[in-house]
């Protein structure tokens, strides 16, 4: 089973590519709600700025340092800019 597994992308690896786009995408999809959920679970009011830098901290470590320049919140101003 485990030597059928590991060549499933030399196989078939027009397959294996899109199942594994399909899995990266329902991960990115994730990443806000998953980060939401880790604050909304601790002692801390989401709309405070420990809530917010949390949510942030959560979010930009689960999509890698370079890949957040900025985060928006709800009204649409900038929070937590990177680049001042």
């Amino acid at each position: 089973m485990n030597e059928m597994i590991a060549r499933w992308p030399e196989r078939n690896p027009r397959l294996f590519l899109a199942v594994a786009a399909l899995v990266w995408f329902g991960l990115y999809k994730a990443l806000i709600p998953v980060s939401e959920a880790l604050v909304a679970a601790l002692p801390v009011d989401r709309n405070s700025h420990l809530g917010g830098a949390l949510q942030f901290f959560f979010l930009r470590h689960a999509q890698g340092a370079d890949a957040v320049d900025r985060h928006r919140v709800p009204d649409g101003h900038d929070q937590f800019p990177l680049h001042a």
